[in-house]
């Protein structure tokens, strides 16, 4: 009965254009309730904004709007982007533009992981990351559910902020900035190309209109440098690798960040830009999260899982660079900060408040679309209520900063007086399978006693090989052969235990 009593009052607030709930409702109607049924073509509307906060309203302002999304706009309830005739902070947003986006959600029950990872974007420190504000919407006086307006992630100075480059731009040092490109597994744009290692480059900024073609020769021609460095055989020196062509921090800042909300489609869409005389390829804004967060059924339960090796291809650059055991120092060093940082708790915090801050707007959501004993597209589960999913959501947060913790945390490290082990031991891929290896350092030739443990502390194999001086590289094929799948510690130790170093392994 509650559910009827709610539909009775939407309808009647929908037809004298009062608030929905306590979050902002948007009232958009099409010239002559003409349906919106194209990605290209926008159709003429008029909107109204309702809210509690009288500086958001808008009375019958006119705008253009249309479909958007690639798997998303084949949903019932459908993403949309909309354009004022005049720039504005929309909803008192930081951004003041024409173009902003409407995110429908629909494959996420929860309506509210990708304000979860706008929450750890800001938190973490891109340059850029798009805004969140939850709003009602109705449609034609349909009441459609619970919308995320969000930033259109374009080249703007109040969005991705890259120097403007117009078409005479074509000569050093002008023609170096700025880009915007995505690494896009459906290589949906038109200004695109492929790297020498398959990946499909898409050129965002400047678009098709207004770029020339040695603007596209340039920017092309330094991805793939950039590539070539990182597959080269000295891919790891500091000034001939693939470290001359990228940004550190923001690149260790987007690896952390799709490992930490789990995303499948990190390596299928990444966004980087360069900025004019920056030779640095900078990673980021995040983007698209639906089917974070433990939803996509084809990963299985993906806890446990690290992207770099379960998501979805192309993870060939990923692969490649976490060969490098300098930058697995700097990925662990930063999850450290992170962690000093309590982020974790951040993120829970955000989901509880977000929980109470749209309940009644996820109401009429849910009675609009009677989804949550459904599987609508690549869920796990139906878990039959909106709290169920909620849960869900925060209990996947807090396994999976545990299980992160086993894989970017500093091992433990004890020295005694005749130090041989001087760099930490690094395990790829872990979670282990066939092809994992163990990579260590010695200061000079020595046996080396490898050990696997249980959690109990119980040896289960326990083996001595013979270690050069420099870089070595194991394969830990012999040592957790026949093991079954768990969590178990690694033990290297030279002969003489100067020097032993642990590592947690997971087996799957």
């Amino acid at each position: 009965m509650p559910i009827v009593i709610l539909a009775i009052c939407c309808n009647a607030i929908g037809q004298s254009n009062e608030r929905l709930t306590n979050i902002p409702t948007l009232y958009i109607d099409t010239e002559n309730d003409v349906e919106i049924d194209s990605k290209d073509d926008y159709v003429k509307a008029i909107l109204t904004c309702k809210s509690l906060d009288d500086s958001q309203a808008l009375v019958n302002d006119s705008i253009k709007i249309r479909g958007r999304g690639n798997s998303t706009w084949s949903m019932p309830k459908k993403p949309y982007r909309i354009k004022f005739s005049s720039k504005l902070h929309f909803l008192n947003l930081p951004a003041k533009q024409d173009t902003w986006v409407l995110l429908a959600n629909y494959a996420d029950k929860t309506l509210m992981r990708n304000g979860v990872a706008t929450e750890l974007s800001t938190r973490i420190g891109f340059d850029f990351t798009p805004s969140t504000q939850f709003v009602d919407v109705v449609l034609n006086g349909d009441s459609i559910g619970t919308y995320i307006v969000t930033d259109q992630m374009e080249v703007k100075s109040d969005r991705i902020d890259v120097d403007k480059l117009d078409n005479a731009m074509t000569t050093l040092p002008d023609i170096t900035g700025g880009f915007f490109l995505e690494a896009d597994g459906f290589a949906d744009g038109d200004v695109k190309t492929k790297t020498a290692h398959g990946m499909n480059i898409v050129l965002k900024y400047p678009d098709e209109d207004d770029v020339n073609e040695s603007q596209k020769q340039y920017i092309f021609s330094y991805v793939q440098k950039f590539e070539d460095a990182l597959f080269s055989s000295n891919f790891k020196d500091e000034k001939n690798g693939y470290r001359k062509y990228i940004d550190i921090p923001s690149f260790v800042n987007w690896y952390l960040s799709s490992e930490i909300t789990g995303n499948p489609d990190c390596f299928w869409s990444t966004y980087f830009y360069k900025r004019r005389n920056d030779p640095l390829l900078r990673f980021g804004p995040l983007w698209d999260f639906d089917i974070a967060f433990n939803n996509d059924s084809r990963l299985g339960d993906a806890t446990n899982k690290l992207m770099a090796n379960a998501a979805h291809e192309p993870r060939q650059w990923i692969i490649q660079f976490l060969k490098d055991p300098w930058l697995r120092e700097q990925i662990s060093k930063r999850w450290v900060e992170l962690k000093n940082e309590n982020i974790q708790q951040a993120l829970l915090d955000y989901v509880d408040a977000t929980r109470v801050d749209i309940d009644q707007s996820q109401k009429i959501n849910f009675h609009r679309w009677n989804v949550l004993s459904n599987i609508v597209y690549l869920e796990l589960a139906a878990r039959g209520t909106y709290q169920a999913e909620v849960d869900f959501l925060r209990s996947y947060i807090v396994k999976r900063f545990a299980f992160l913790d086993t894989q970017f945390l500093p091992e433990e490290i004890t020295t005694g007086v005749n130090e041989r082990i001087t760099a930490r031991a690094q395990i790829f891929p872990n979670p282990v399978n066939a092809k994992s290896v163990v990579t260590f350092e010695l200061m000079k030739p020595s046996p080396v006693q490898i050990i696997v443990y249980d959690a109990a502390g119980n040896i289960l194999n326990s083996k001595t090989t013979n270690a050069n001086e420099g870089v070595n590289t194991v394969s830990l094929a012999d040592h957790v052969a026949g093991l079954s799948n768990g969590i178990y510690v690694l033990k290297l130790t030279t002969a003489q235990t100067s020097t032993i170093t642990k590592k947690i392994i997971v087996l799957r």
